[in-house]
C-alpha cells in the first residue's frame, strides 16, 4: 500500500506526473469513492466512467488550483483534424496555439423605427439609422 503522505499528494492534480500502475489504481479507486476528489480532478462525480487516459492527463498536466483546467483535460472536446496537446487543452487554446475568442454577434434591430430624433434625421437625410 502507498504511504499516507504520498497517497494524499497523489490526489493533487498535476503532482504525480507519470503514474505507475498501482498509483493509477489508487487514484481511480479514490475518484470513484470520493465525489470531492472527482470534482477537483474535473470529472462529474456521478459519472460511472473514468478513462485511464484522462486520469493520466490530469495527473501529468493538471492544476490543483484551477478546476477548469482539469475539466478540459478530463473531458476534452472532439477536435477537428488537428490534435491539440494536453497543455493547450488546459490553457483553453485552439489548434493554432492562440487563445480562441468567440465572435460576438451584433443584435439585430426588430424594427426600423428611429430610436431618437438624431436617428430620425439621419434616416430622412441619408436613408440609414
Amino acid at each position: 500500500m502507498l504511504h499516507d503522505i504520498h497517497a494524499r499528494k497523489l490526489l493533487e492534480p498535476g503532482w504525480p506526473g507519470e503514474l505507475e500502475d498501482r498509483e493509477l489504481d489508487y487514484i481511480k479507486r479514490r475518484l470513484f469513492t470520493d465525489p470531492r476528489v472527482a470534482y477537483r480532478w474535473g470529472f462529474a462525480p456521478r459519472k460511472k466512467t473514468r478513462p485511464e487516459a484522462a486520469i493520466r492527463r490530469v495527473a501529468t498536466y493538471g492544476d490543483p488550483e484551477r478546476r477548469d483546467a482539469n475539466l478540459r483535460l478530463a473531458r476534452p472536446r472532439k477536435s477537428s483534424s488537428h490534435a491539440r496537446s494536453p497543455i493547450e487543452m488546459a490553457m483553453g487554446r485552439g489548434n493554432s496555439g492562440f487563445k480562441v475568442k468567440k465572435a460576438k454577434q451584433k443584435p439585430t434591430r426588430i424594427t426600423d423605427r428611429p430610436r431618437n430624433r438624431a436617428s430620425q434625421i439621419n434616416l430622412e437625410l441619408f436613408g440609414k439609422g
